[in-house]
């Protein structure tokens, strides 16, 4: 199953940030996590893909992808590099609207 076009994943994750099923907060990255001293609220990890879905298209997240995982209020979202890259500019021009 191939990733939907990024105009067609732009809207799912729109609608979920407006849902609320995506966060709007900002994602940690490891870096960050160790200059805390701690594991922040949203940590994330970049782990291998095993067809799990992608929070933001719901295609499966395979070997092929860098996946972008997130913890946030204890669940785990899931994306494709390039849908993390939609998440992060959406969640941001949510912010500034």
């Amino acid at each position: 199953m191939s990733r939907p076009t990024d105009a067609v994943c732009r809207e799912r994750i729109r609608a979920r940030l407006a849902n609320g099923s995506l966060p709007r907060e900002r994602a940690w990255t490891a870096s960050e996590t160790s200059r805390t001293g701690g594991t922040p609220p949203n940590a994330v990890t970049i782990v291998q893909g095993h067809g799990e879905p992608c929070s933001g298209c719901d295609t499966p997240i395979n070997e092929a992808y860098a996946p972008f995982s997130d913890v946030a209020a204890n669940r785990m979202i899931r994306f494709h590099e390039a849908c993390e890259k939609i998440w992060e500019d959406e969640r941001r021009r949510v912010k500034r609207n």
